[in-house]
């Protein structure tokens, strides 16, 4: 199943629930795929409140809460883990070492296998992402 959504709102027409940013999702092996497709209007990134809870609804609550994982590829194109924590989003680097060096994830499949290596290590434990 793949979705995507493009938005266009008008100031006057914003709404608080509705996501204002432009992305695909799809779910492969049970992880929740978002792309950010970078058309002009919010990033998923500034977003991802809205953006969670309206493909929540689209799937299911129960659907989605037997999700492994949730990935989001940002605008350059780089590969991201989300965790939701009550309220709260939070980004986790999918970065791999490679001969010693962190590098970031840009491969979609990559990204989803390292999502499911990470999937039963607590949150708490990963190292946040800072913007």
């Amino acid at each position: 199943m793949k979705k995507t959504i493009r938005t266009y709102h008008p100031p006057e027409q914003i709404s608080h629930r509705e996501p204002h940013s432009d992305f695909t999702w799809e779910i492969r092996k049970n992880v929740l795929v978002i792309v950010d497709l970078d058309m002009g209007n919010m990033s998923v990134t500034n977003d991802i409140h809205r953006v969670w809870q309206y493909i929540r609804e689209q799937i299911g609550i129960i659907a989605f809460d037997e999700l492994k994982a949730v990935i989001y590829q940002d605008s350059d194109g780089y590969f991201d883990g989300v965790r939701c924590l009550s309220e709260w989003r939070r980004f986790y680097s999918l970065a791999r070492n490679v001969n010693g060096k962190m590098v970031r994830v840009r491969n979609m499949l990559l990204a989803i296998r390292t999502a499911l290596d990470k999937h039963d290590v607590s949150p708490l434990e990963q190292e946040p992402l800072l913007f």
